[in-house]
């Protein structure tokens, strides 16, 4: 089975660069925290559970919605 967290997309702006929050879609400075999401969804999916990289993205996430939206640490990576 599949895990996988549901981040609730709250699209408020259209982004003006290609470095913002998959949540909020504010822009991102410095990316700090990111994470595999689905193509066709709005799922987080666990690095472990992927098999075929053509139905994953990448998504960055900001550092207030990591928090916000209490997402596990197995879901997302942090720039040291």
């Amino acid at each position: 089975m599949m895990r996988t967290f549901y981040y609730d997309p709250d699209n408020r702006k259209s982004p003006k660069t290609n470095h913002y929050c998959c949540h909020c879609h504010k822009d991102i400075k410095n990316i700090k925290y990111w994470a595999f999401a689905s193509n066709d969804g709005w799922d987080l999916i666990h690095y472990e559970d992927i098999t075929d990289l053509k139905n994953v993205r990448i998504a960055f996430i900001g550092a207030d919605c990591v928090k916000k939206l209490d997402i596990p640490n197995e879901f997302y990576f942090k720039n040291e």
